[in-house]
């Protein structure tokens, strides 16, 4: 990709998106949100009125928001918790497991870029909505992208671009 400016760096495209080896099949949305952050803040006062002089990061999360429109059992496992095997699932048996997770971003012809990570957990994001009935009906879970230790070089996972 050539460096900023320039339209070659414009992108239409979708997702696709792996956890512990479950491909989520049609993602109609994907939101990456690195911006629930705490910052602690340090002031200085020697001069009389109090100064900003130093910000340390305290806190830090990753989070990635799927949207999907397949109904199949294994996905229903992940959005509902849920347990069992086959076409039954039991909402809300199983805690949240830590799992590796591959997403990937590509327009028309090409791989744009790929998220990679070791350790992540998934969750439904929000209510399952079937609403009027008149449109596909969706869901949401949530992708949390855990700290891993084992690799000290990207513990939040790794965005890979293509040339």
């Amino acid at each position: 990709m050539p460096l900023p400016p320039s339209t070659a760096n414009y992108q239409v495209g979708g997702a696709k998106v792996i956890v512990g080896g479950l491909d989520f099949g049609n993602v109609v949305s994907l939101e990456a949100d690195p911006t629930d952050i705490t910052v602690l803040q340090h002031f200085t006062a020697r001069s009389g009125a109090r100064k900003l002089d130093k910000q340390v990061v305290v806190q830090k999360r990753l989070t990635f928001r799927v949207g999907l429109d397949e109904h199949a059992a294994e996905l229903y496992r992940k959005f509902f918790l849920g347990g069992e095997t086959g076409l039954t699932v039991t909402p809300l048996v199983l805690p949240l497991v830590d799992l590796n997770c591959v997403i990937e971003y590509r327009n028309e012809t090409a791989l744009v870029w790929s998220y990679s990570h070791t350790k992540v957990n998934v969750r439904p994001s929000g209510a399952m909505d079937f609403g009027e009935f008149d449109d596909f009906v969706g869901y949401e879970v949530e992708i949390e992208a855990l700290e891993d230790t084992a690799v000290p070089s990207a513990p939040q996972g790794r965005f890979t671009f293509t040339a």
